[in-house]
């Protein structure tokens, strides 16, 4: 029998006693603090404008209390980190900065950040622990979407059944192009809503992938951004942006229980959305559609009949942590 009182709860062979912190108990007071966490989600944070220059590494931090925080690794301390981490690795994590942020585009509704310095510690968890979980995500519901329309404070995850996919398509600037892909959705609460992957983010999924049985499929999309397009709520993907279908949690396996029994046979088959005219869009759509720095902004040569849009809802889809 254990020593009453004693504290047998270890991670990676370091009981809990020897200075971990919980992310919700964190602070900017000091550098000081050692924690345990997952990275669940990584992406590295480009400049688009100025040919893909590499800004920052991001992360999104898990602990066992299923507490999640925005983790950065700039460009002048990359090197230093850059074999070690890796999404979905465990990692002891100490010495860091913490600072309290205000800037749009959170990928997540802490607001705090944590800053890796030359001086952080990172080892990495030989002993593999389920006490941590693998995901974690913040699903905003329809009218959570609804109030963050051209509010980029905070970045937007959902989950909803896949209804449509459309193919690749290519939009054009006046200086380029991208790829774009859409996407029909059904939130849990029965509200239709249409996805735009952008970029990598289009390449993802494929139509073909939901011919081979009758669904459901349940679809993840974190981190993106609420605009409207022709009168209707539109999300846009983001350099954050991870795309998931059927994933292993219990959301999930929730909305496949509620929609595989259907009346009609069709109901969970994933319907292939049109292509678009073959003509390339003018920039007047192109503005309303998709996402731009305000660098991009300033630097449009503005249309006539675009000057009075509302730009509240542009940003950029890929270097919004060029605001950091």
């Amino acid at each position: 029998m254990p020593t009453p009182g004693l504290n047998i709860h270890k991670l990676c062979g370091i009981t809990m006693s020897k200075g971990y912190s919980f992310l919700d108990q964190i602070s900017d007071a000091k550098e000081t603090w050692r924690i345990r966490v997952r990275i669940c989600r990584m992406w590295k944070a480009v400049n688009k404008r100025s040919g893909n220059n590499f800004i920052s590494l991001d992360m999104i931090f898990i602990d066992e209390k299923k507490n999640l925080m925005h983790a950065i690794v700039r460009k002048n301390v990359f090197q230093k980190f850059s074999t070690i981490l890796r999404e979905g690795g465990t990692f002891i994590i100490s010495n860091f900065k913490v600072i309290v942020t205000n800037k749009g585009y959170r990928p997540v509704s802490n607001d705090l950040n944590i800053i890796f310095l030359l001086t952080t510690s990172v080892k990495e968890c030989n002993e593999e622990s389920e006490l941590i979980p693998m995901h974690a995500f913040e699903f905003a519901t329809y009218d959570c979407i609804n109030n963050r329309l051209n509010d980029n404070s905070y970045l937007t995850d959902i989950i909803g059944k896949l209804t449509a996919v459309g193919p690749i398509e290519q939009v054009h600037f006046h200086n380029g192009s991208t790829n774009i892909r859409n996407l029909q959705i059904l939130l849990p609460e029965d509200k239709e809503l249409q996805i735009s992957l952008w970029d990598e983010s289009a390449e993802t999924i494929t139509e073909n992938d939901f011919k081979e049985d009758e669904g459901p499929y349940i679809i993840i999309v974190t981190s993106t951004t609420v605009k409207a397009f022709k009168g209707k709520l539109n999300l846009n993907t983001t350099s954050a942006t991870k795309v998931y279908v059927n994933l292993d949690i219990t959301e999930v396996f929730e909305l496949i229980d509620r929609y595989k029994v259907v009346e009609d046979e069709y109901d969970n088959v994933v319907r292939s959305i049109p292509a678009r005219d073959k003509k390339p869009k003018s920039e007047s759509e192109l503005i309303l559609q998709t996402t731009m720095s305000l660098a991009e902004i300033k630097a449009l040569e503005w249309v006539e009949g675009v000057k009075k849009q509302n730009l509240g809802g542009i940003i950029s889809h890929v270097n919004f942590a060029s605001e950091k």
